[in-house]
């Protein structure tokens, strides 16, 4: 896989939607990588995630996401699910479920295997360019920690697939309270 990157620095604030399309303005290949700045990834992340896509023709493919430090013990999301229903009161709502979050991976009694989901988040995402150039790439109106939840249901609604691909960890890093 050829990879290349290049540093696009804003003198103002951006926002994340906004920071994502100047960076697949200038994408050259057939897929990107959007990876938050607290996340650490482990060796050998990227080719999972590239075979995966290859392989799967998904429009998203998101690694394993670990939470924390020690980097890969404590799960962040491994998959998820997301739907849209309607209450008692008769208000339509937003559902997600991270897949075995918060738990850790030792505690797992088989190997995750590669899957198709519903729900990705942008810690660490591979994405289709073509399919993002074809939707005008994100919403930067959007203004709410929902942008993942935004792209996962576009992509289902359009009938691309979302797969998880565990031979891809990285760890996401929260901030720790003083």
């Amino acid at each position: 896989a050829k990879v290349s990157g290049e540093m696009v620095e804003f003198d103002h604030f951006v926002t994340p939607n906004q920071a994502r399309n100047a960076a697949l303005q200038r994408a050259e290949h057939k897929k990107i990588v959007f990876v938050d700045h607290d996340v650490f990834v482990e060796p050998g992340w990227l080719a999972p995630l590239l075979n995966c896509a290859e392989e799967t023709d998904a429009a998203i493919v998101m690694p394993l996401i670990f939470e924390g430090r020690p980097a890969c013990k404590r799960i962040h999301m491994a998959g998820g699910t997301s739907s849209i229903y309607t209450n008692k009161k008769g208000l339509r709502l937003r559902d997600e479920i991270h897949h075995l979050a918060h738990v850790n991976i030792d505690e797992i009694e088989k190997p995750l295997e590669r899957q198709e989901t519903q729900l990705a988040e942008f810690h660490c995402l591979l994405v289709d360019v073509g399919w993002l150039r074809e939707n005008g790439g994100r919403d930067e109106q959007l203004l709410s920690t929902g942008e993942h939840w935004d792209m996962s249901m576009q992509a289902r609604l359009q009938g691309r697939s979302i797969f998880l691909e565990p031979n891809s960890k990285v760890t996401y890093t929260p901030p720790v309270e003083a």
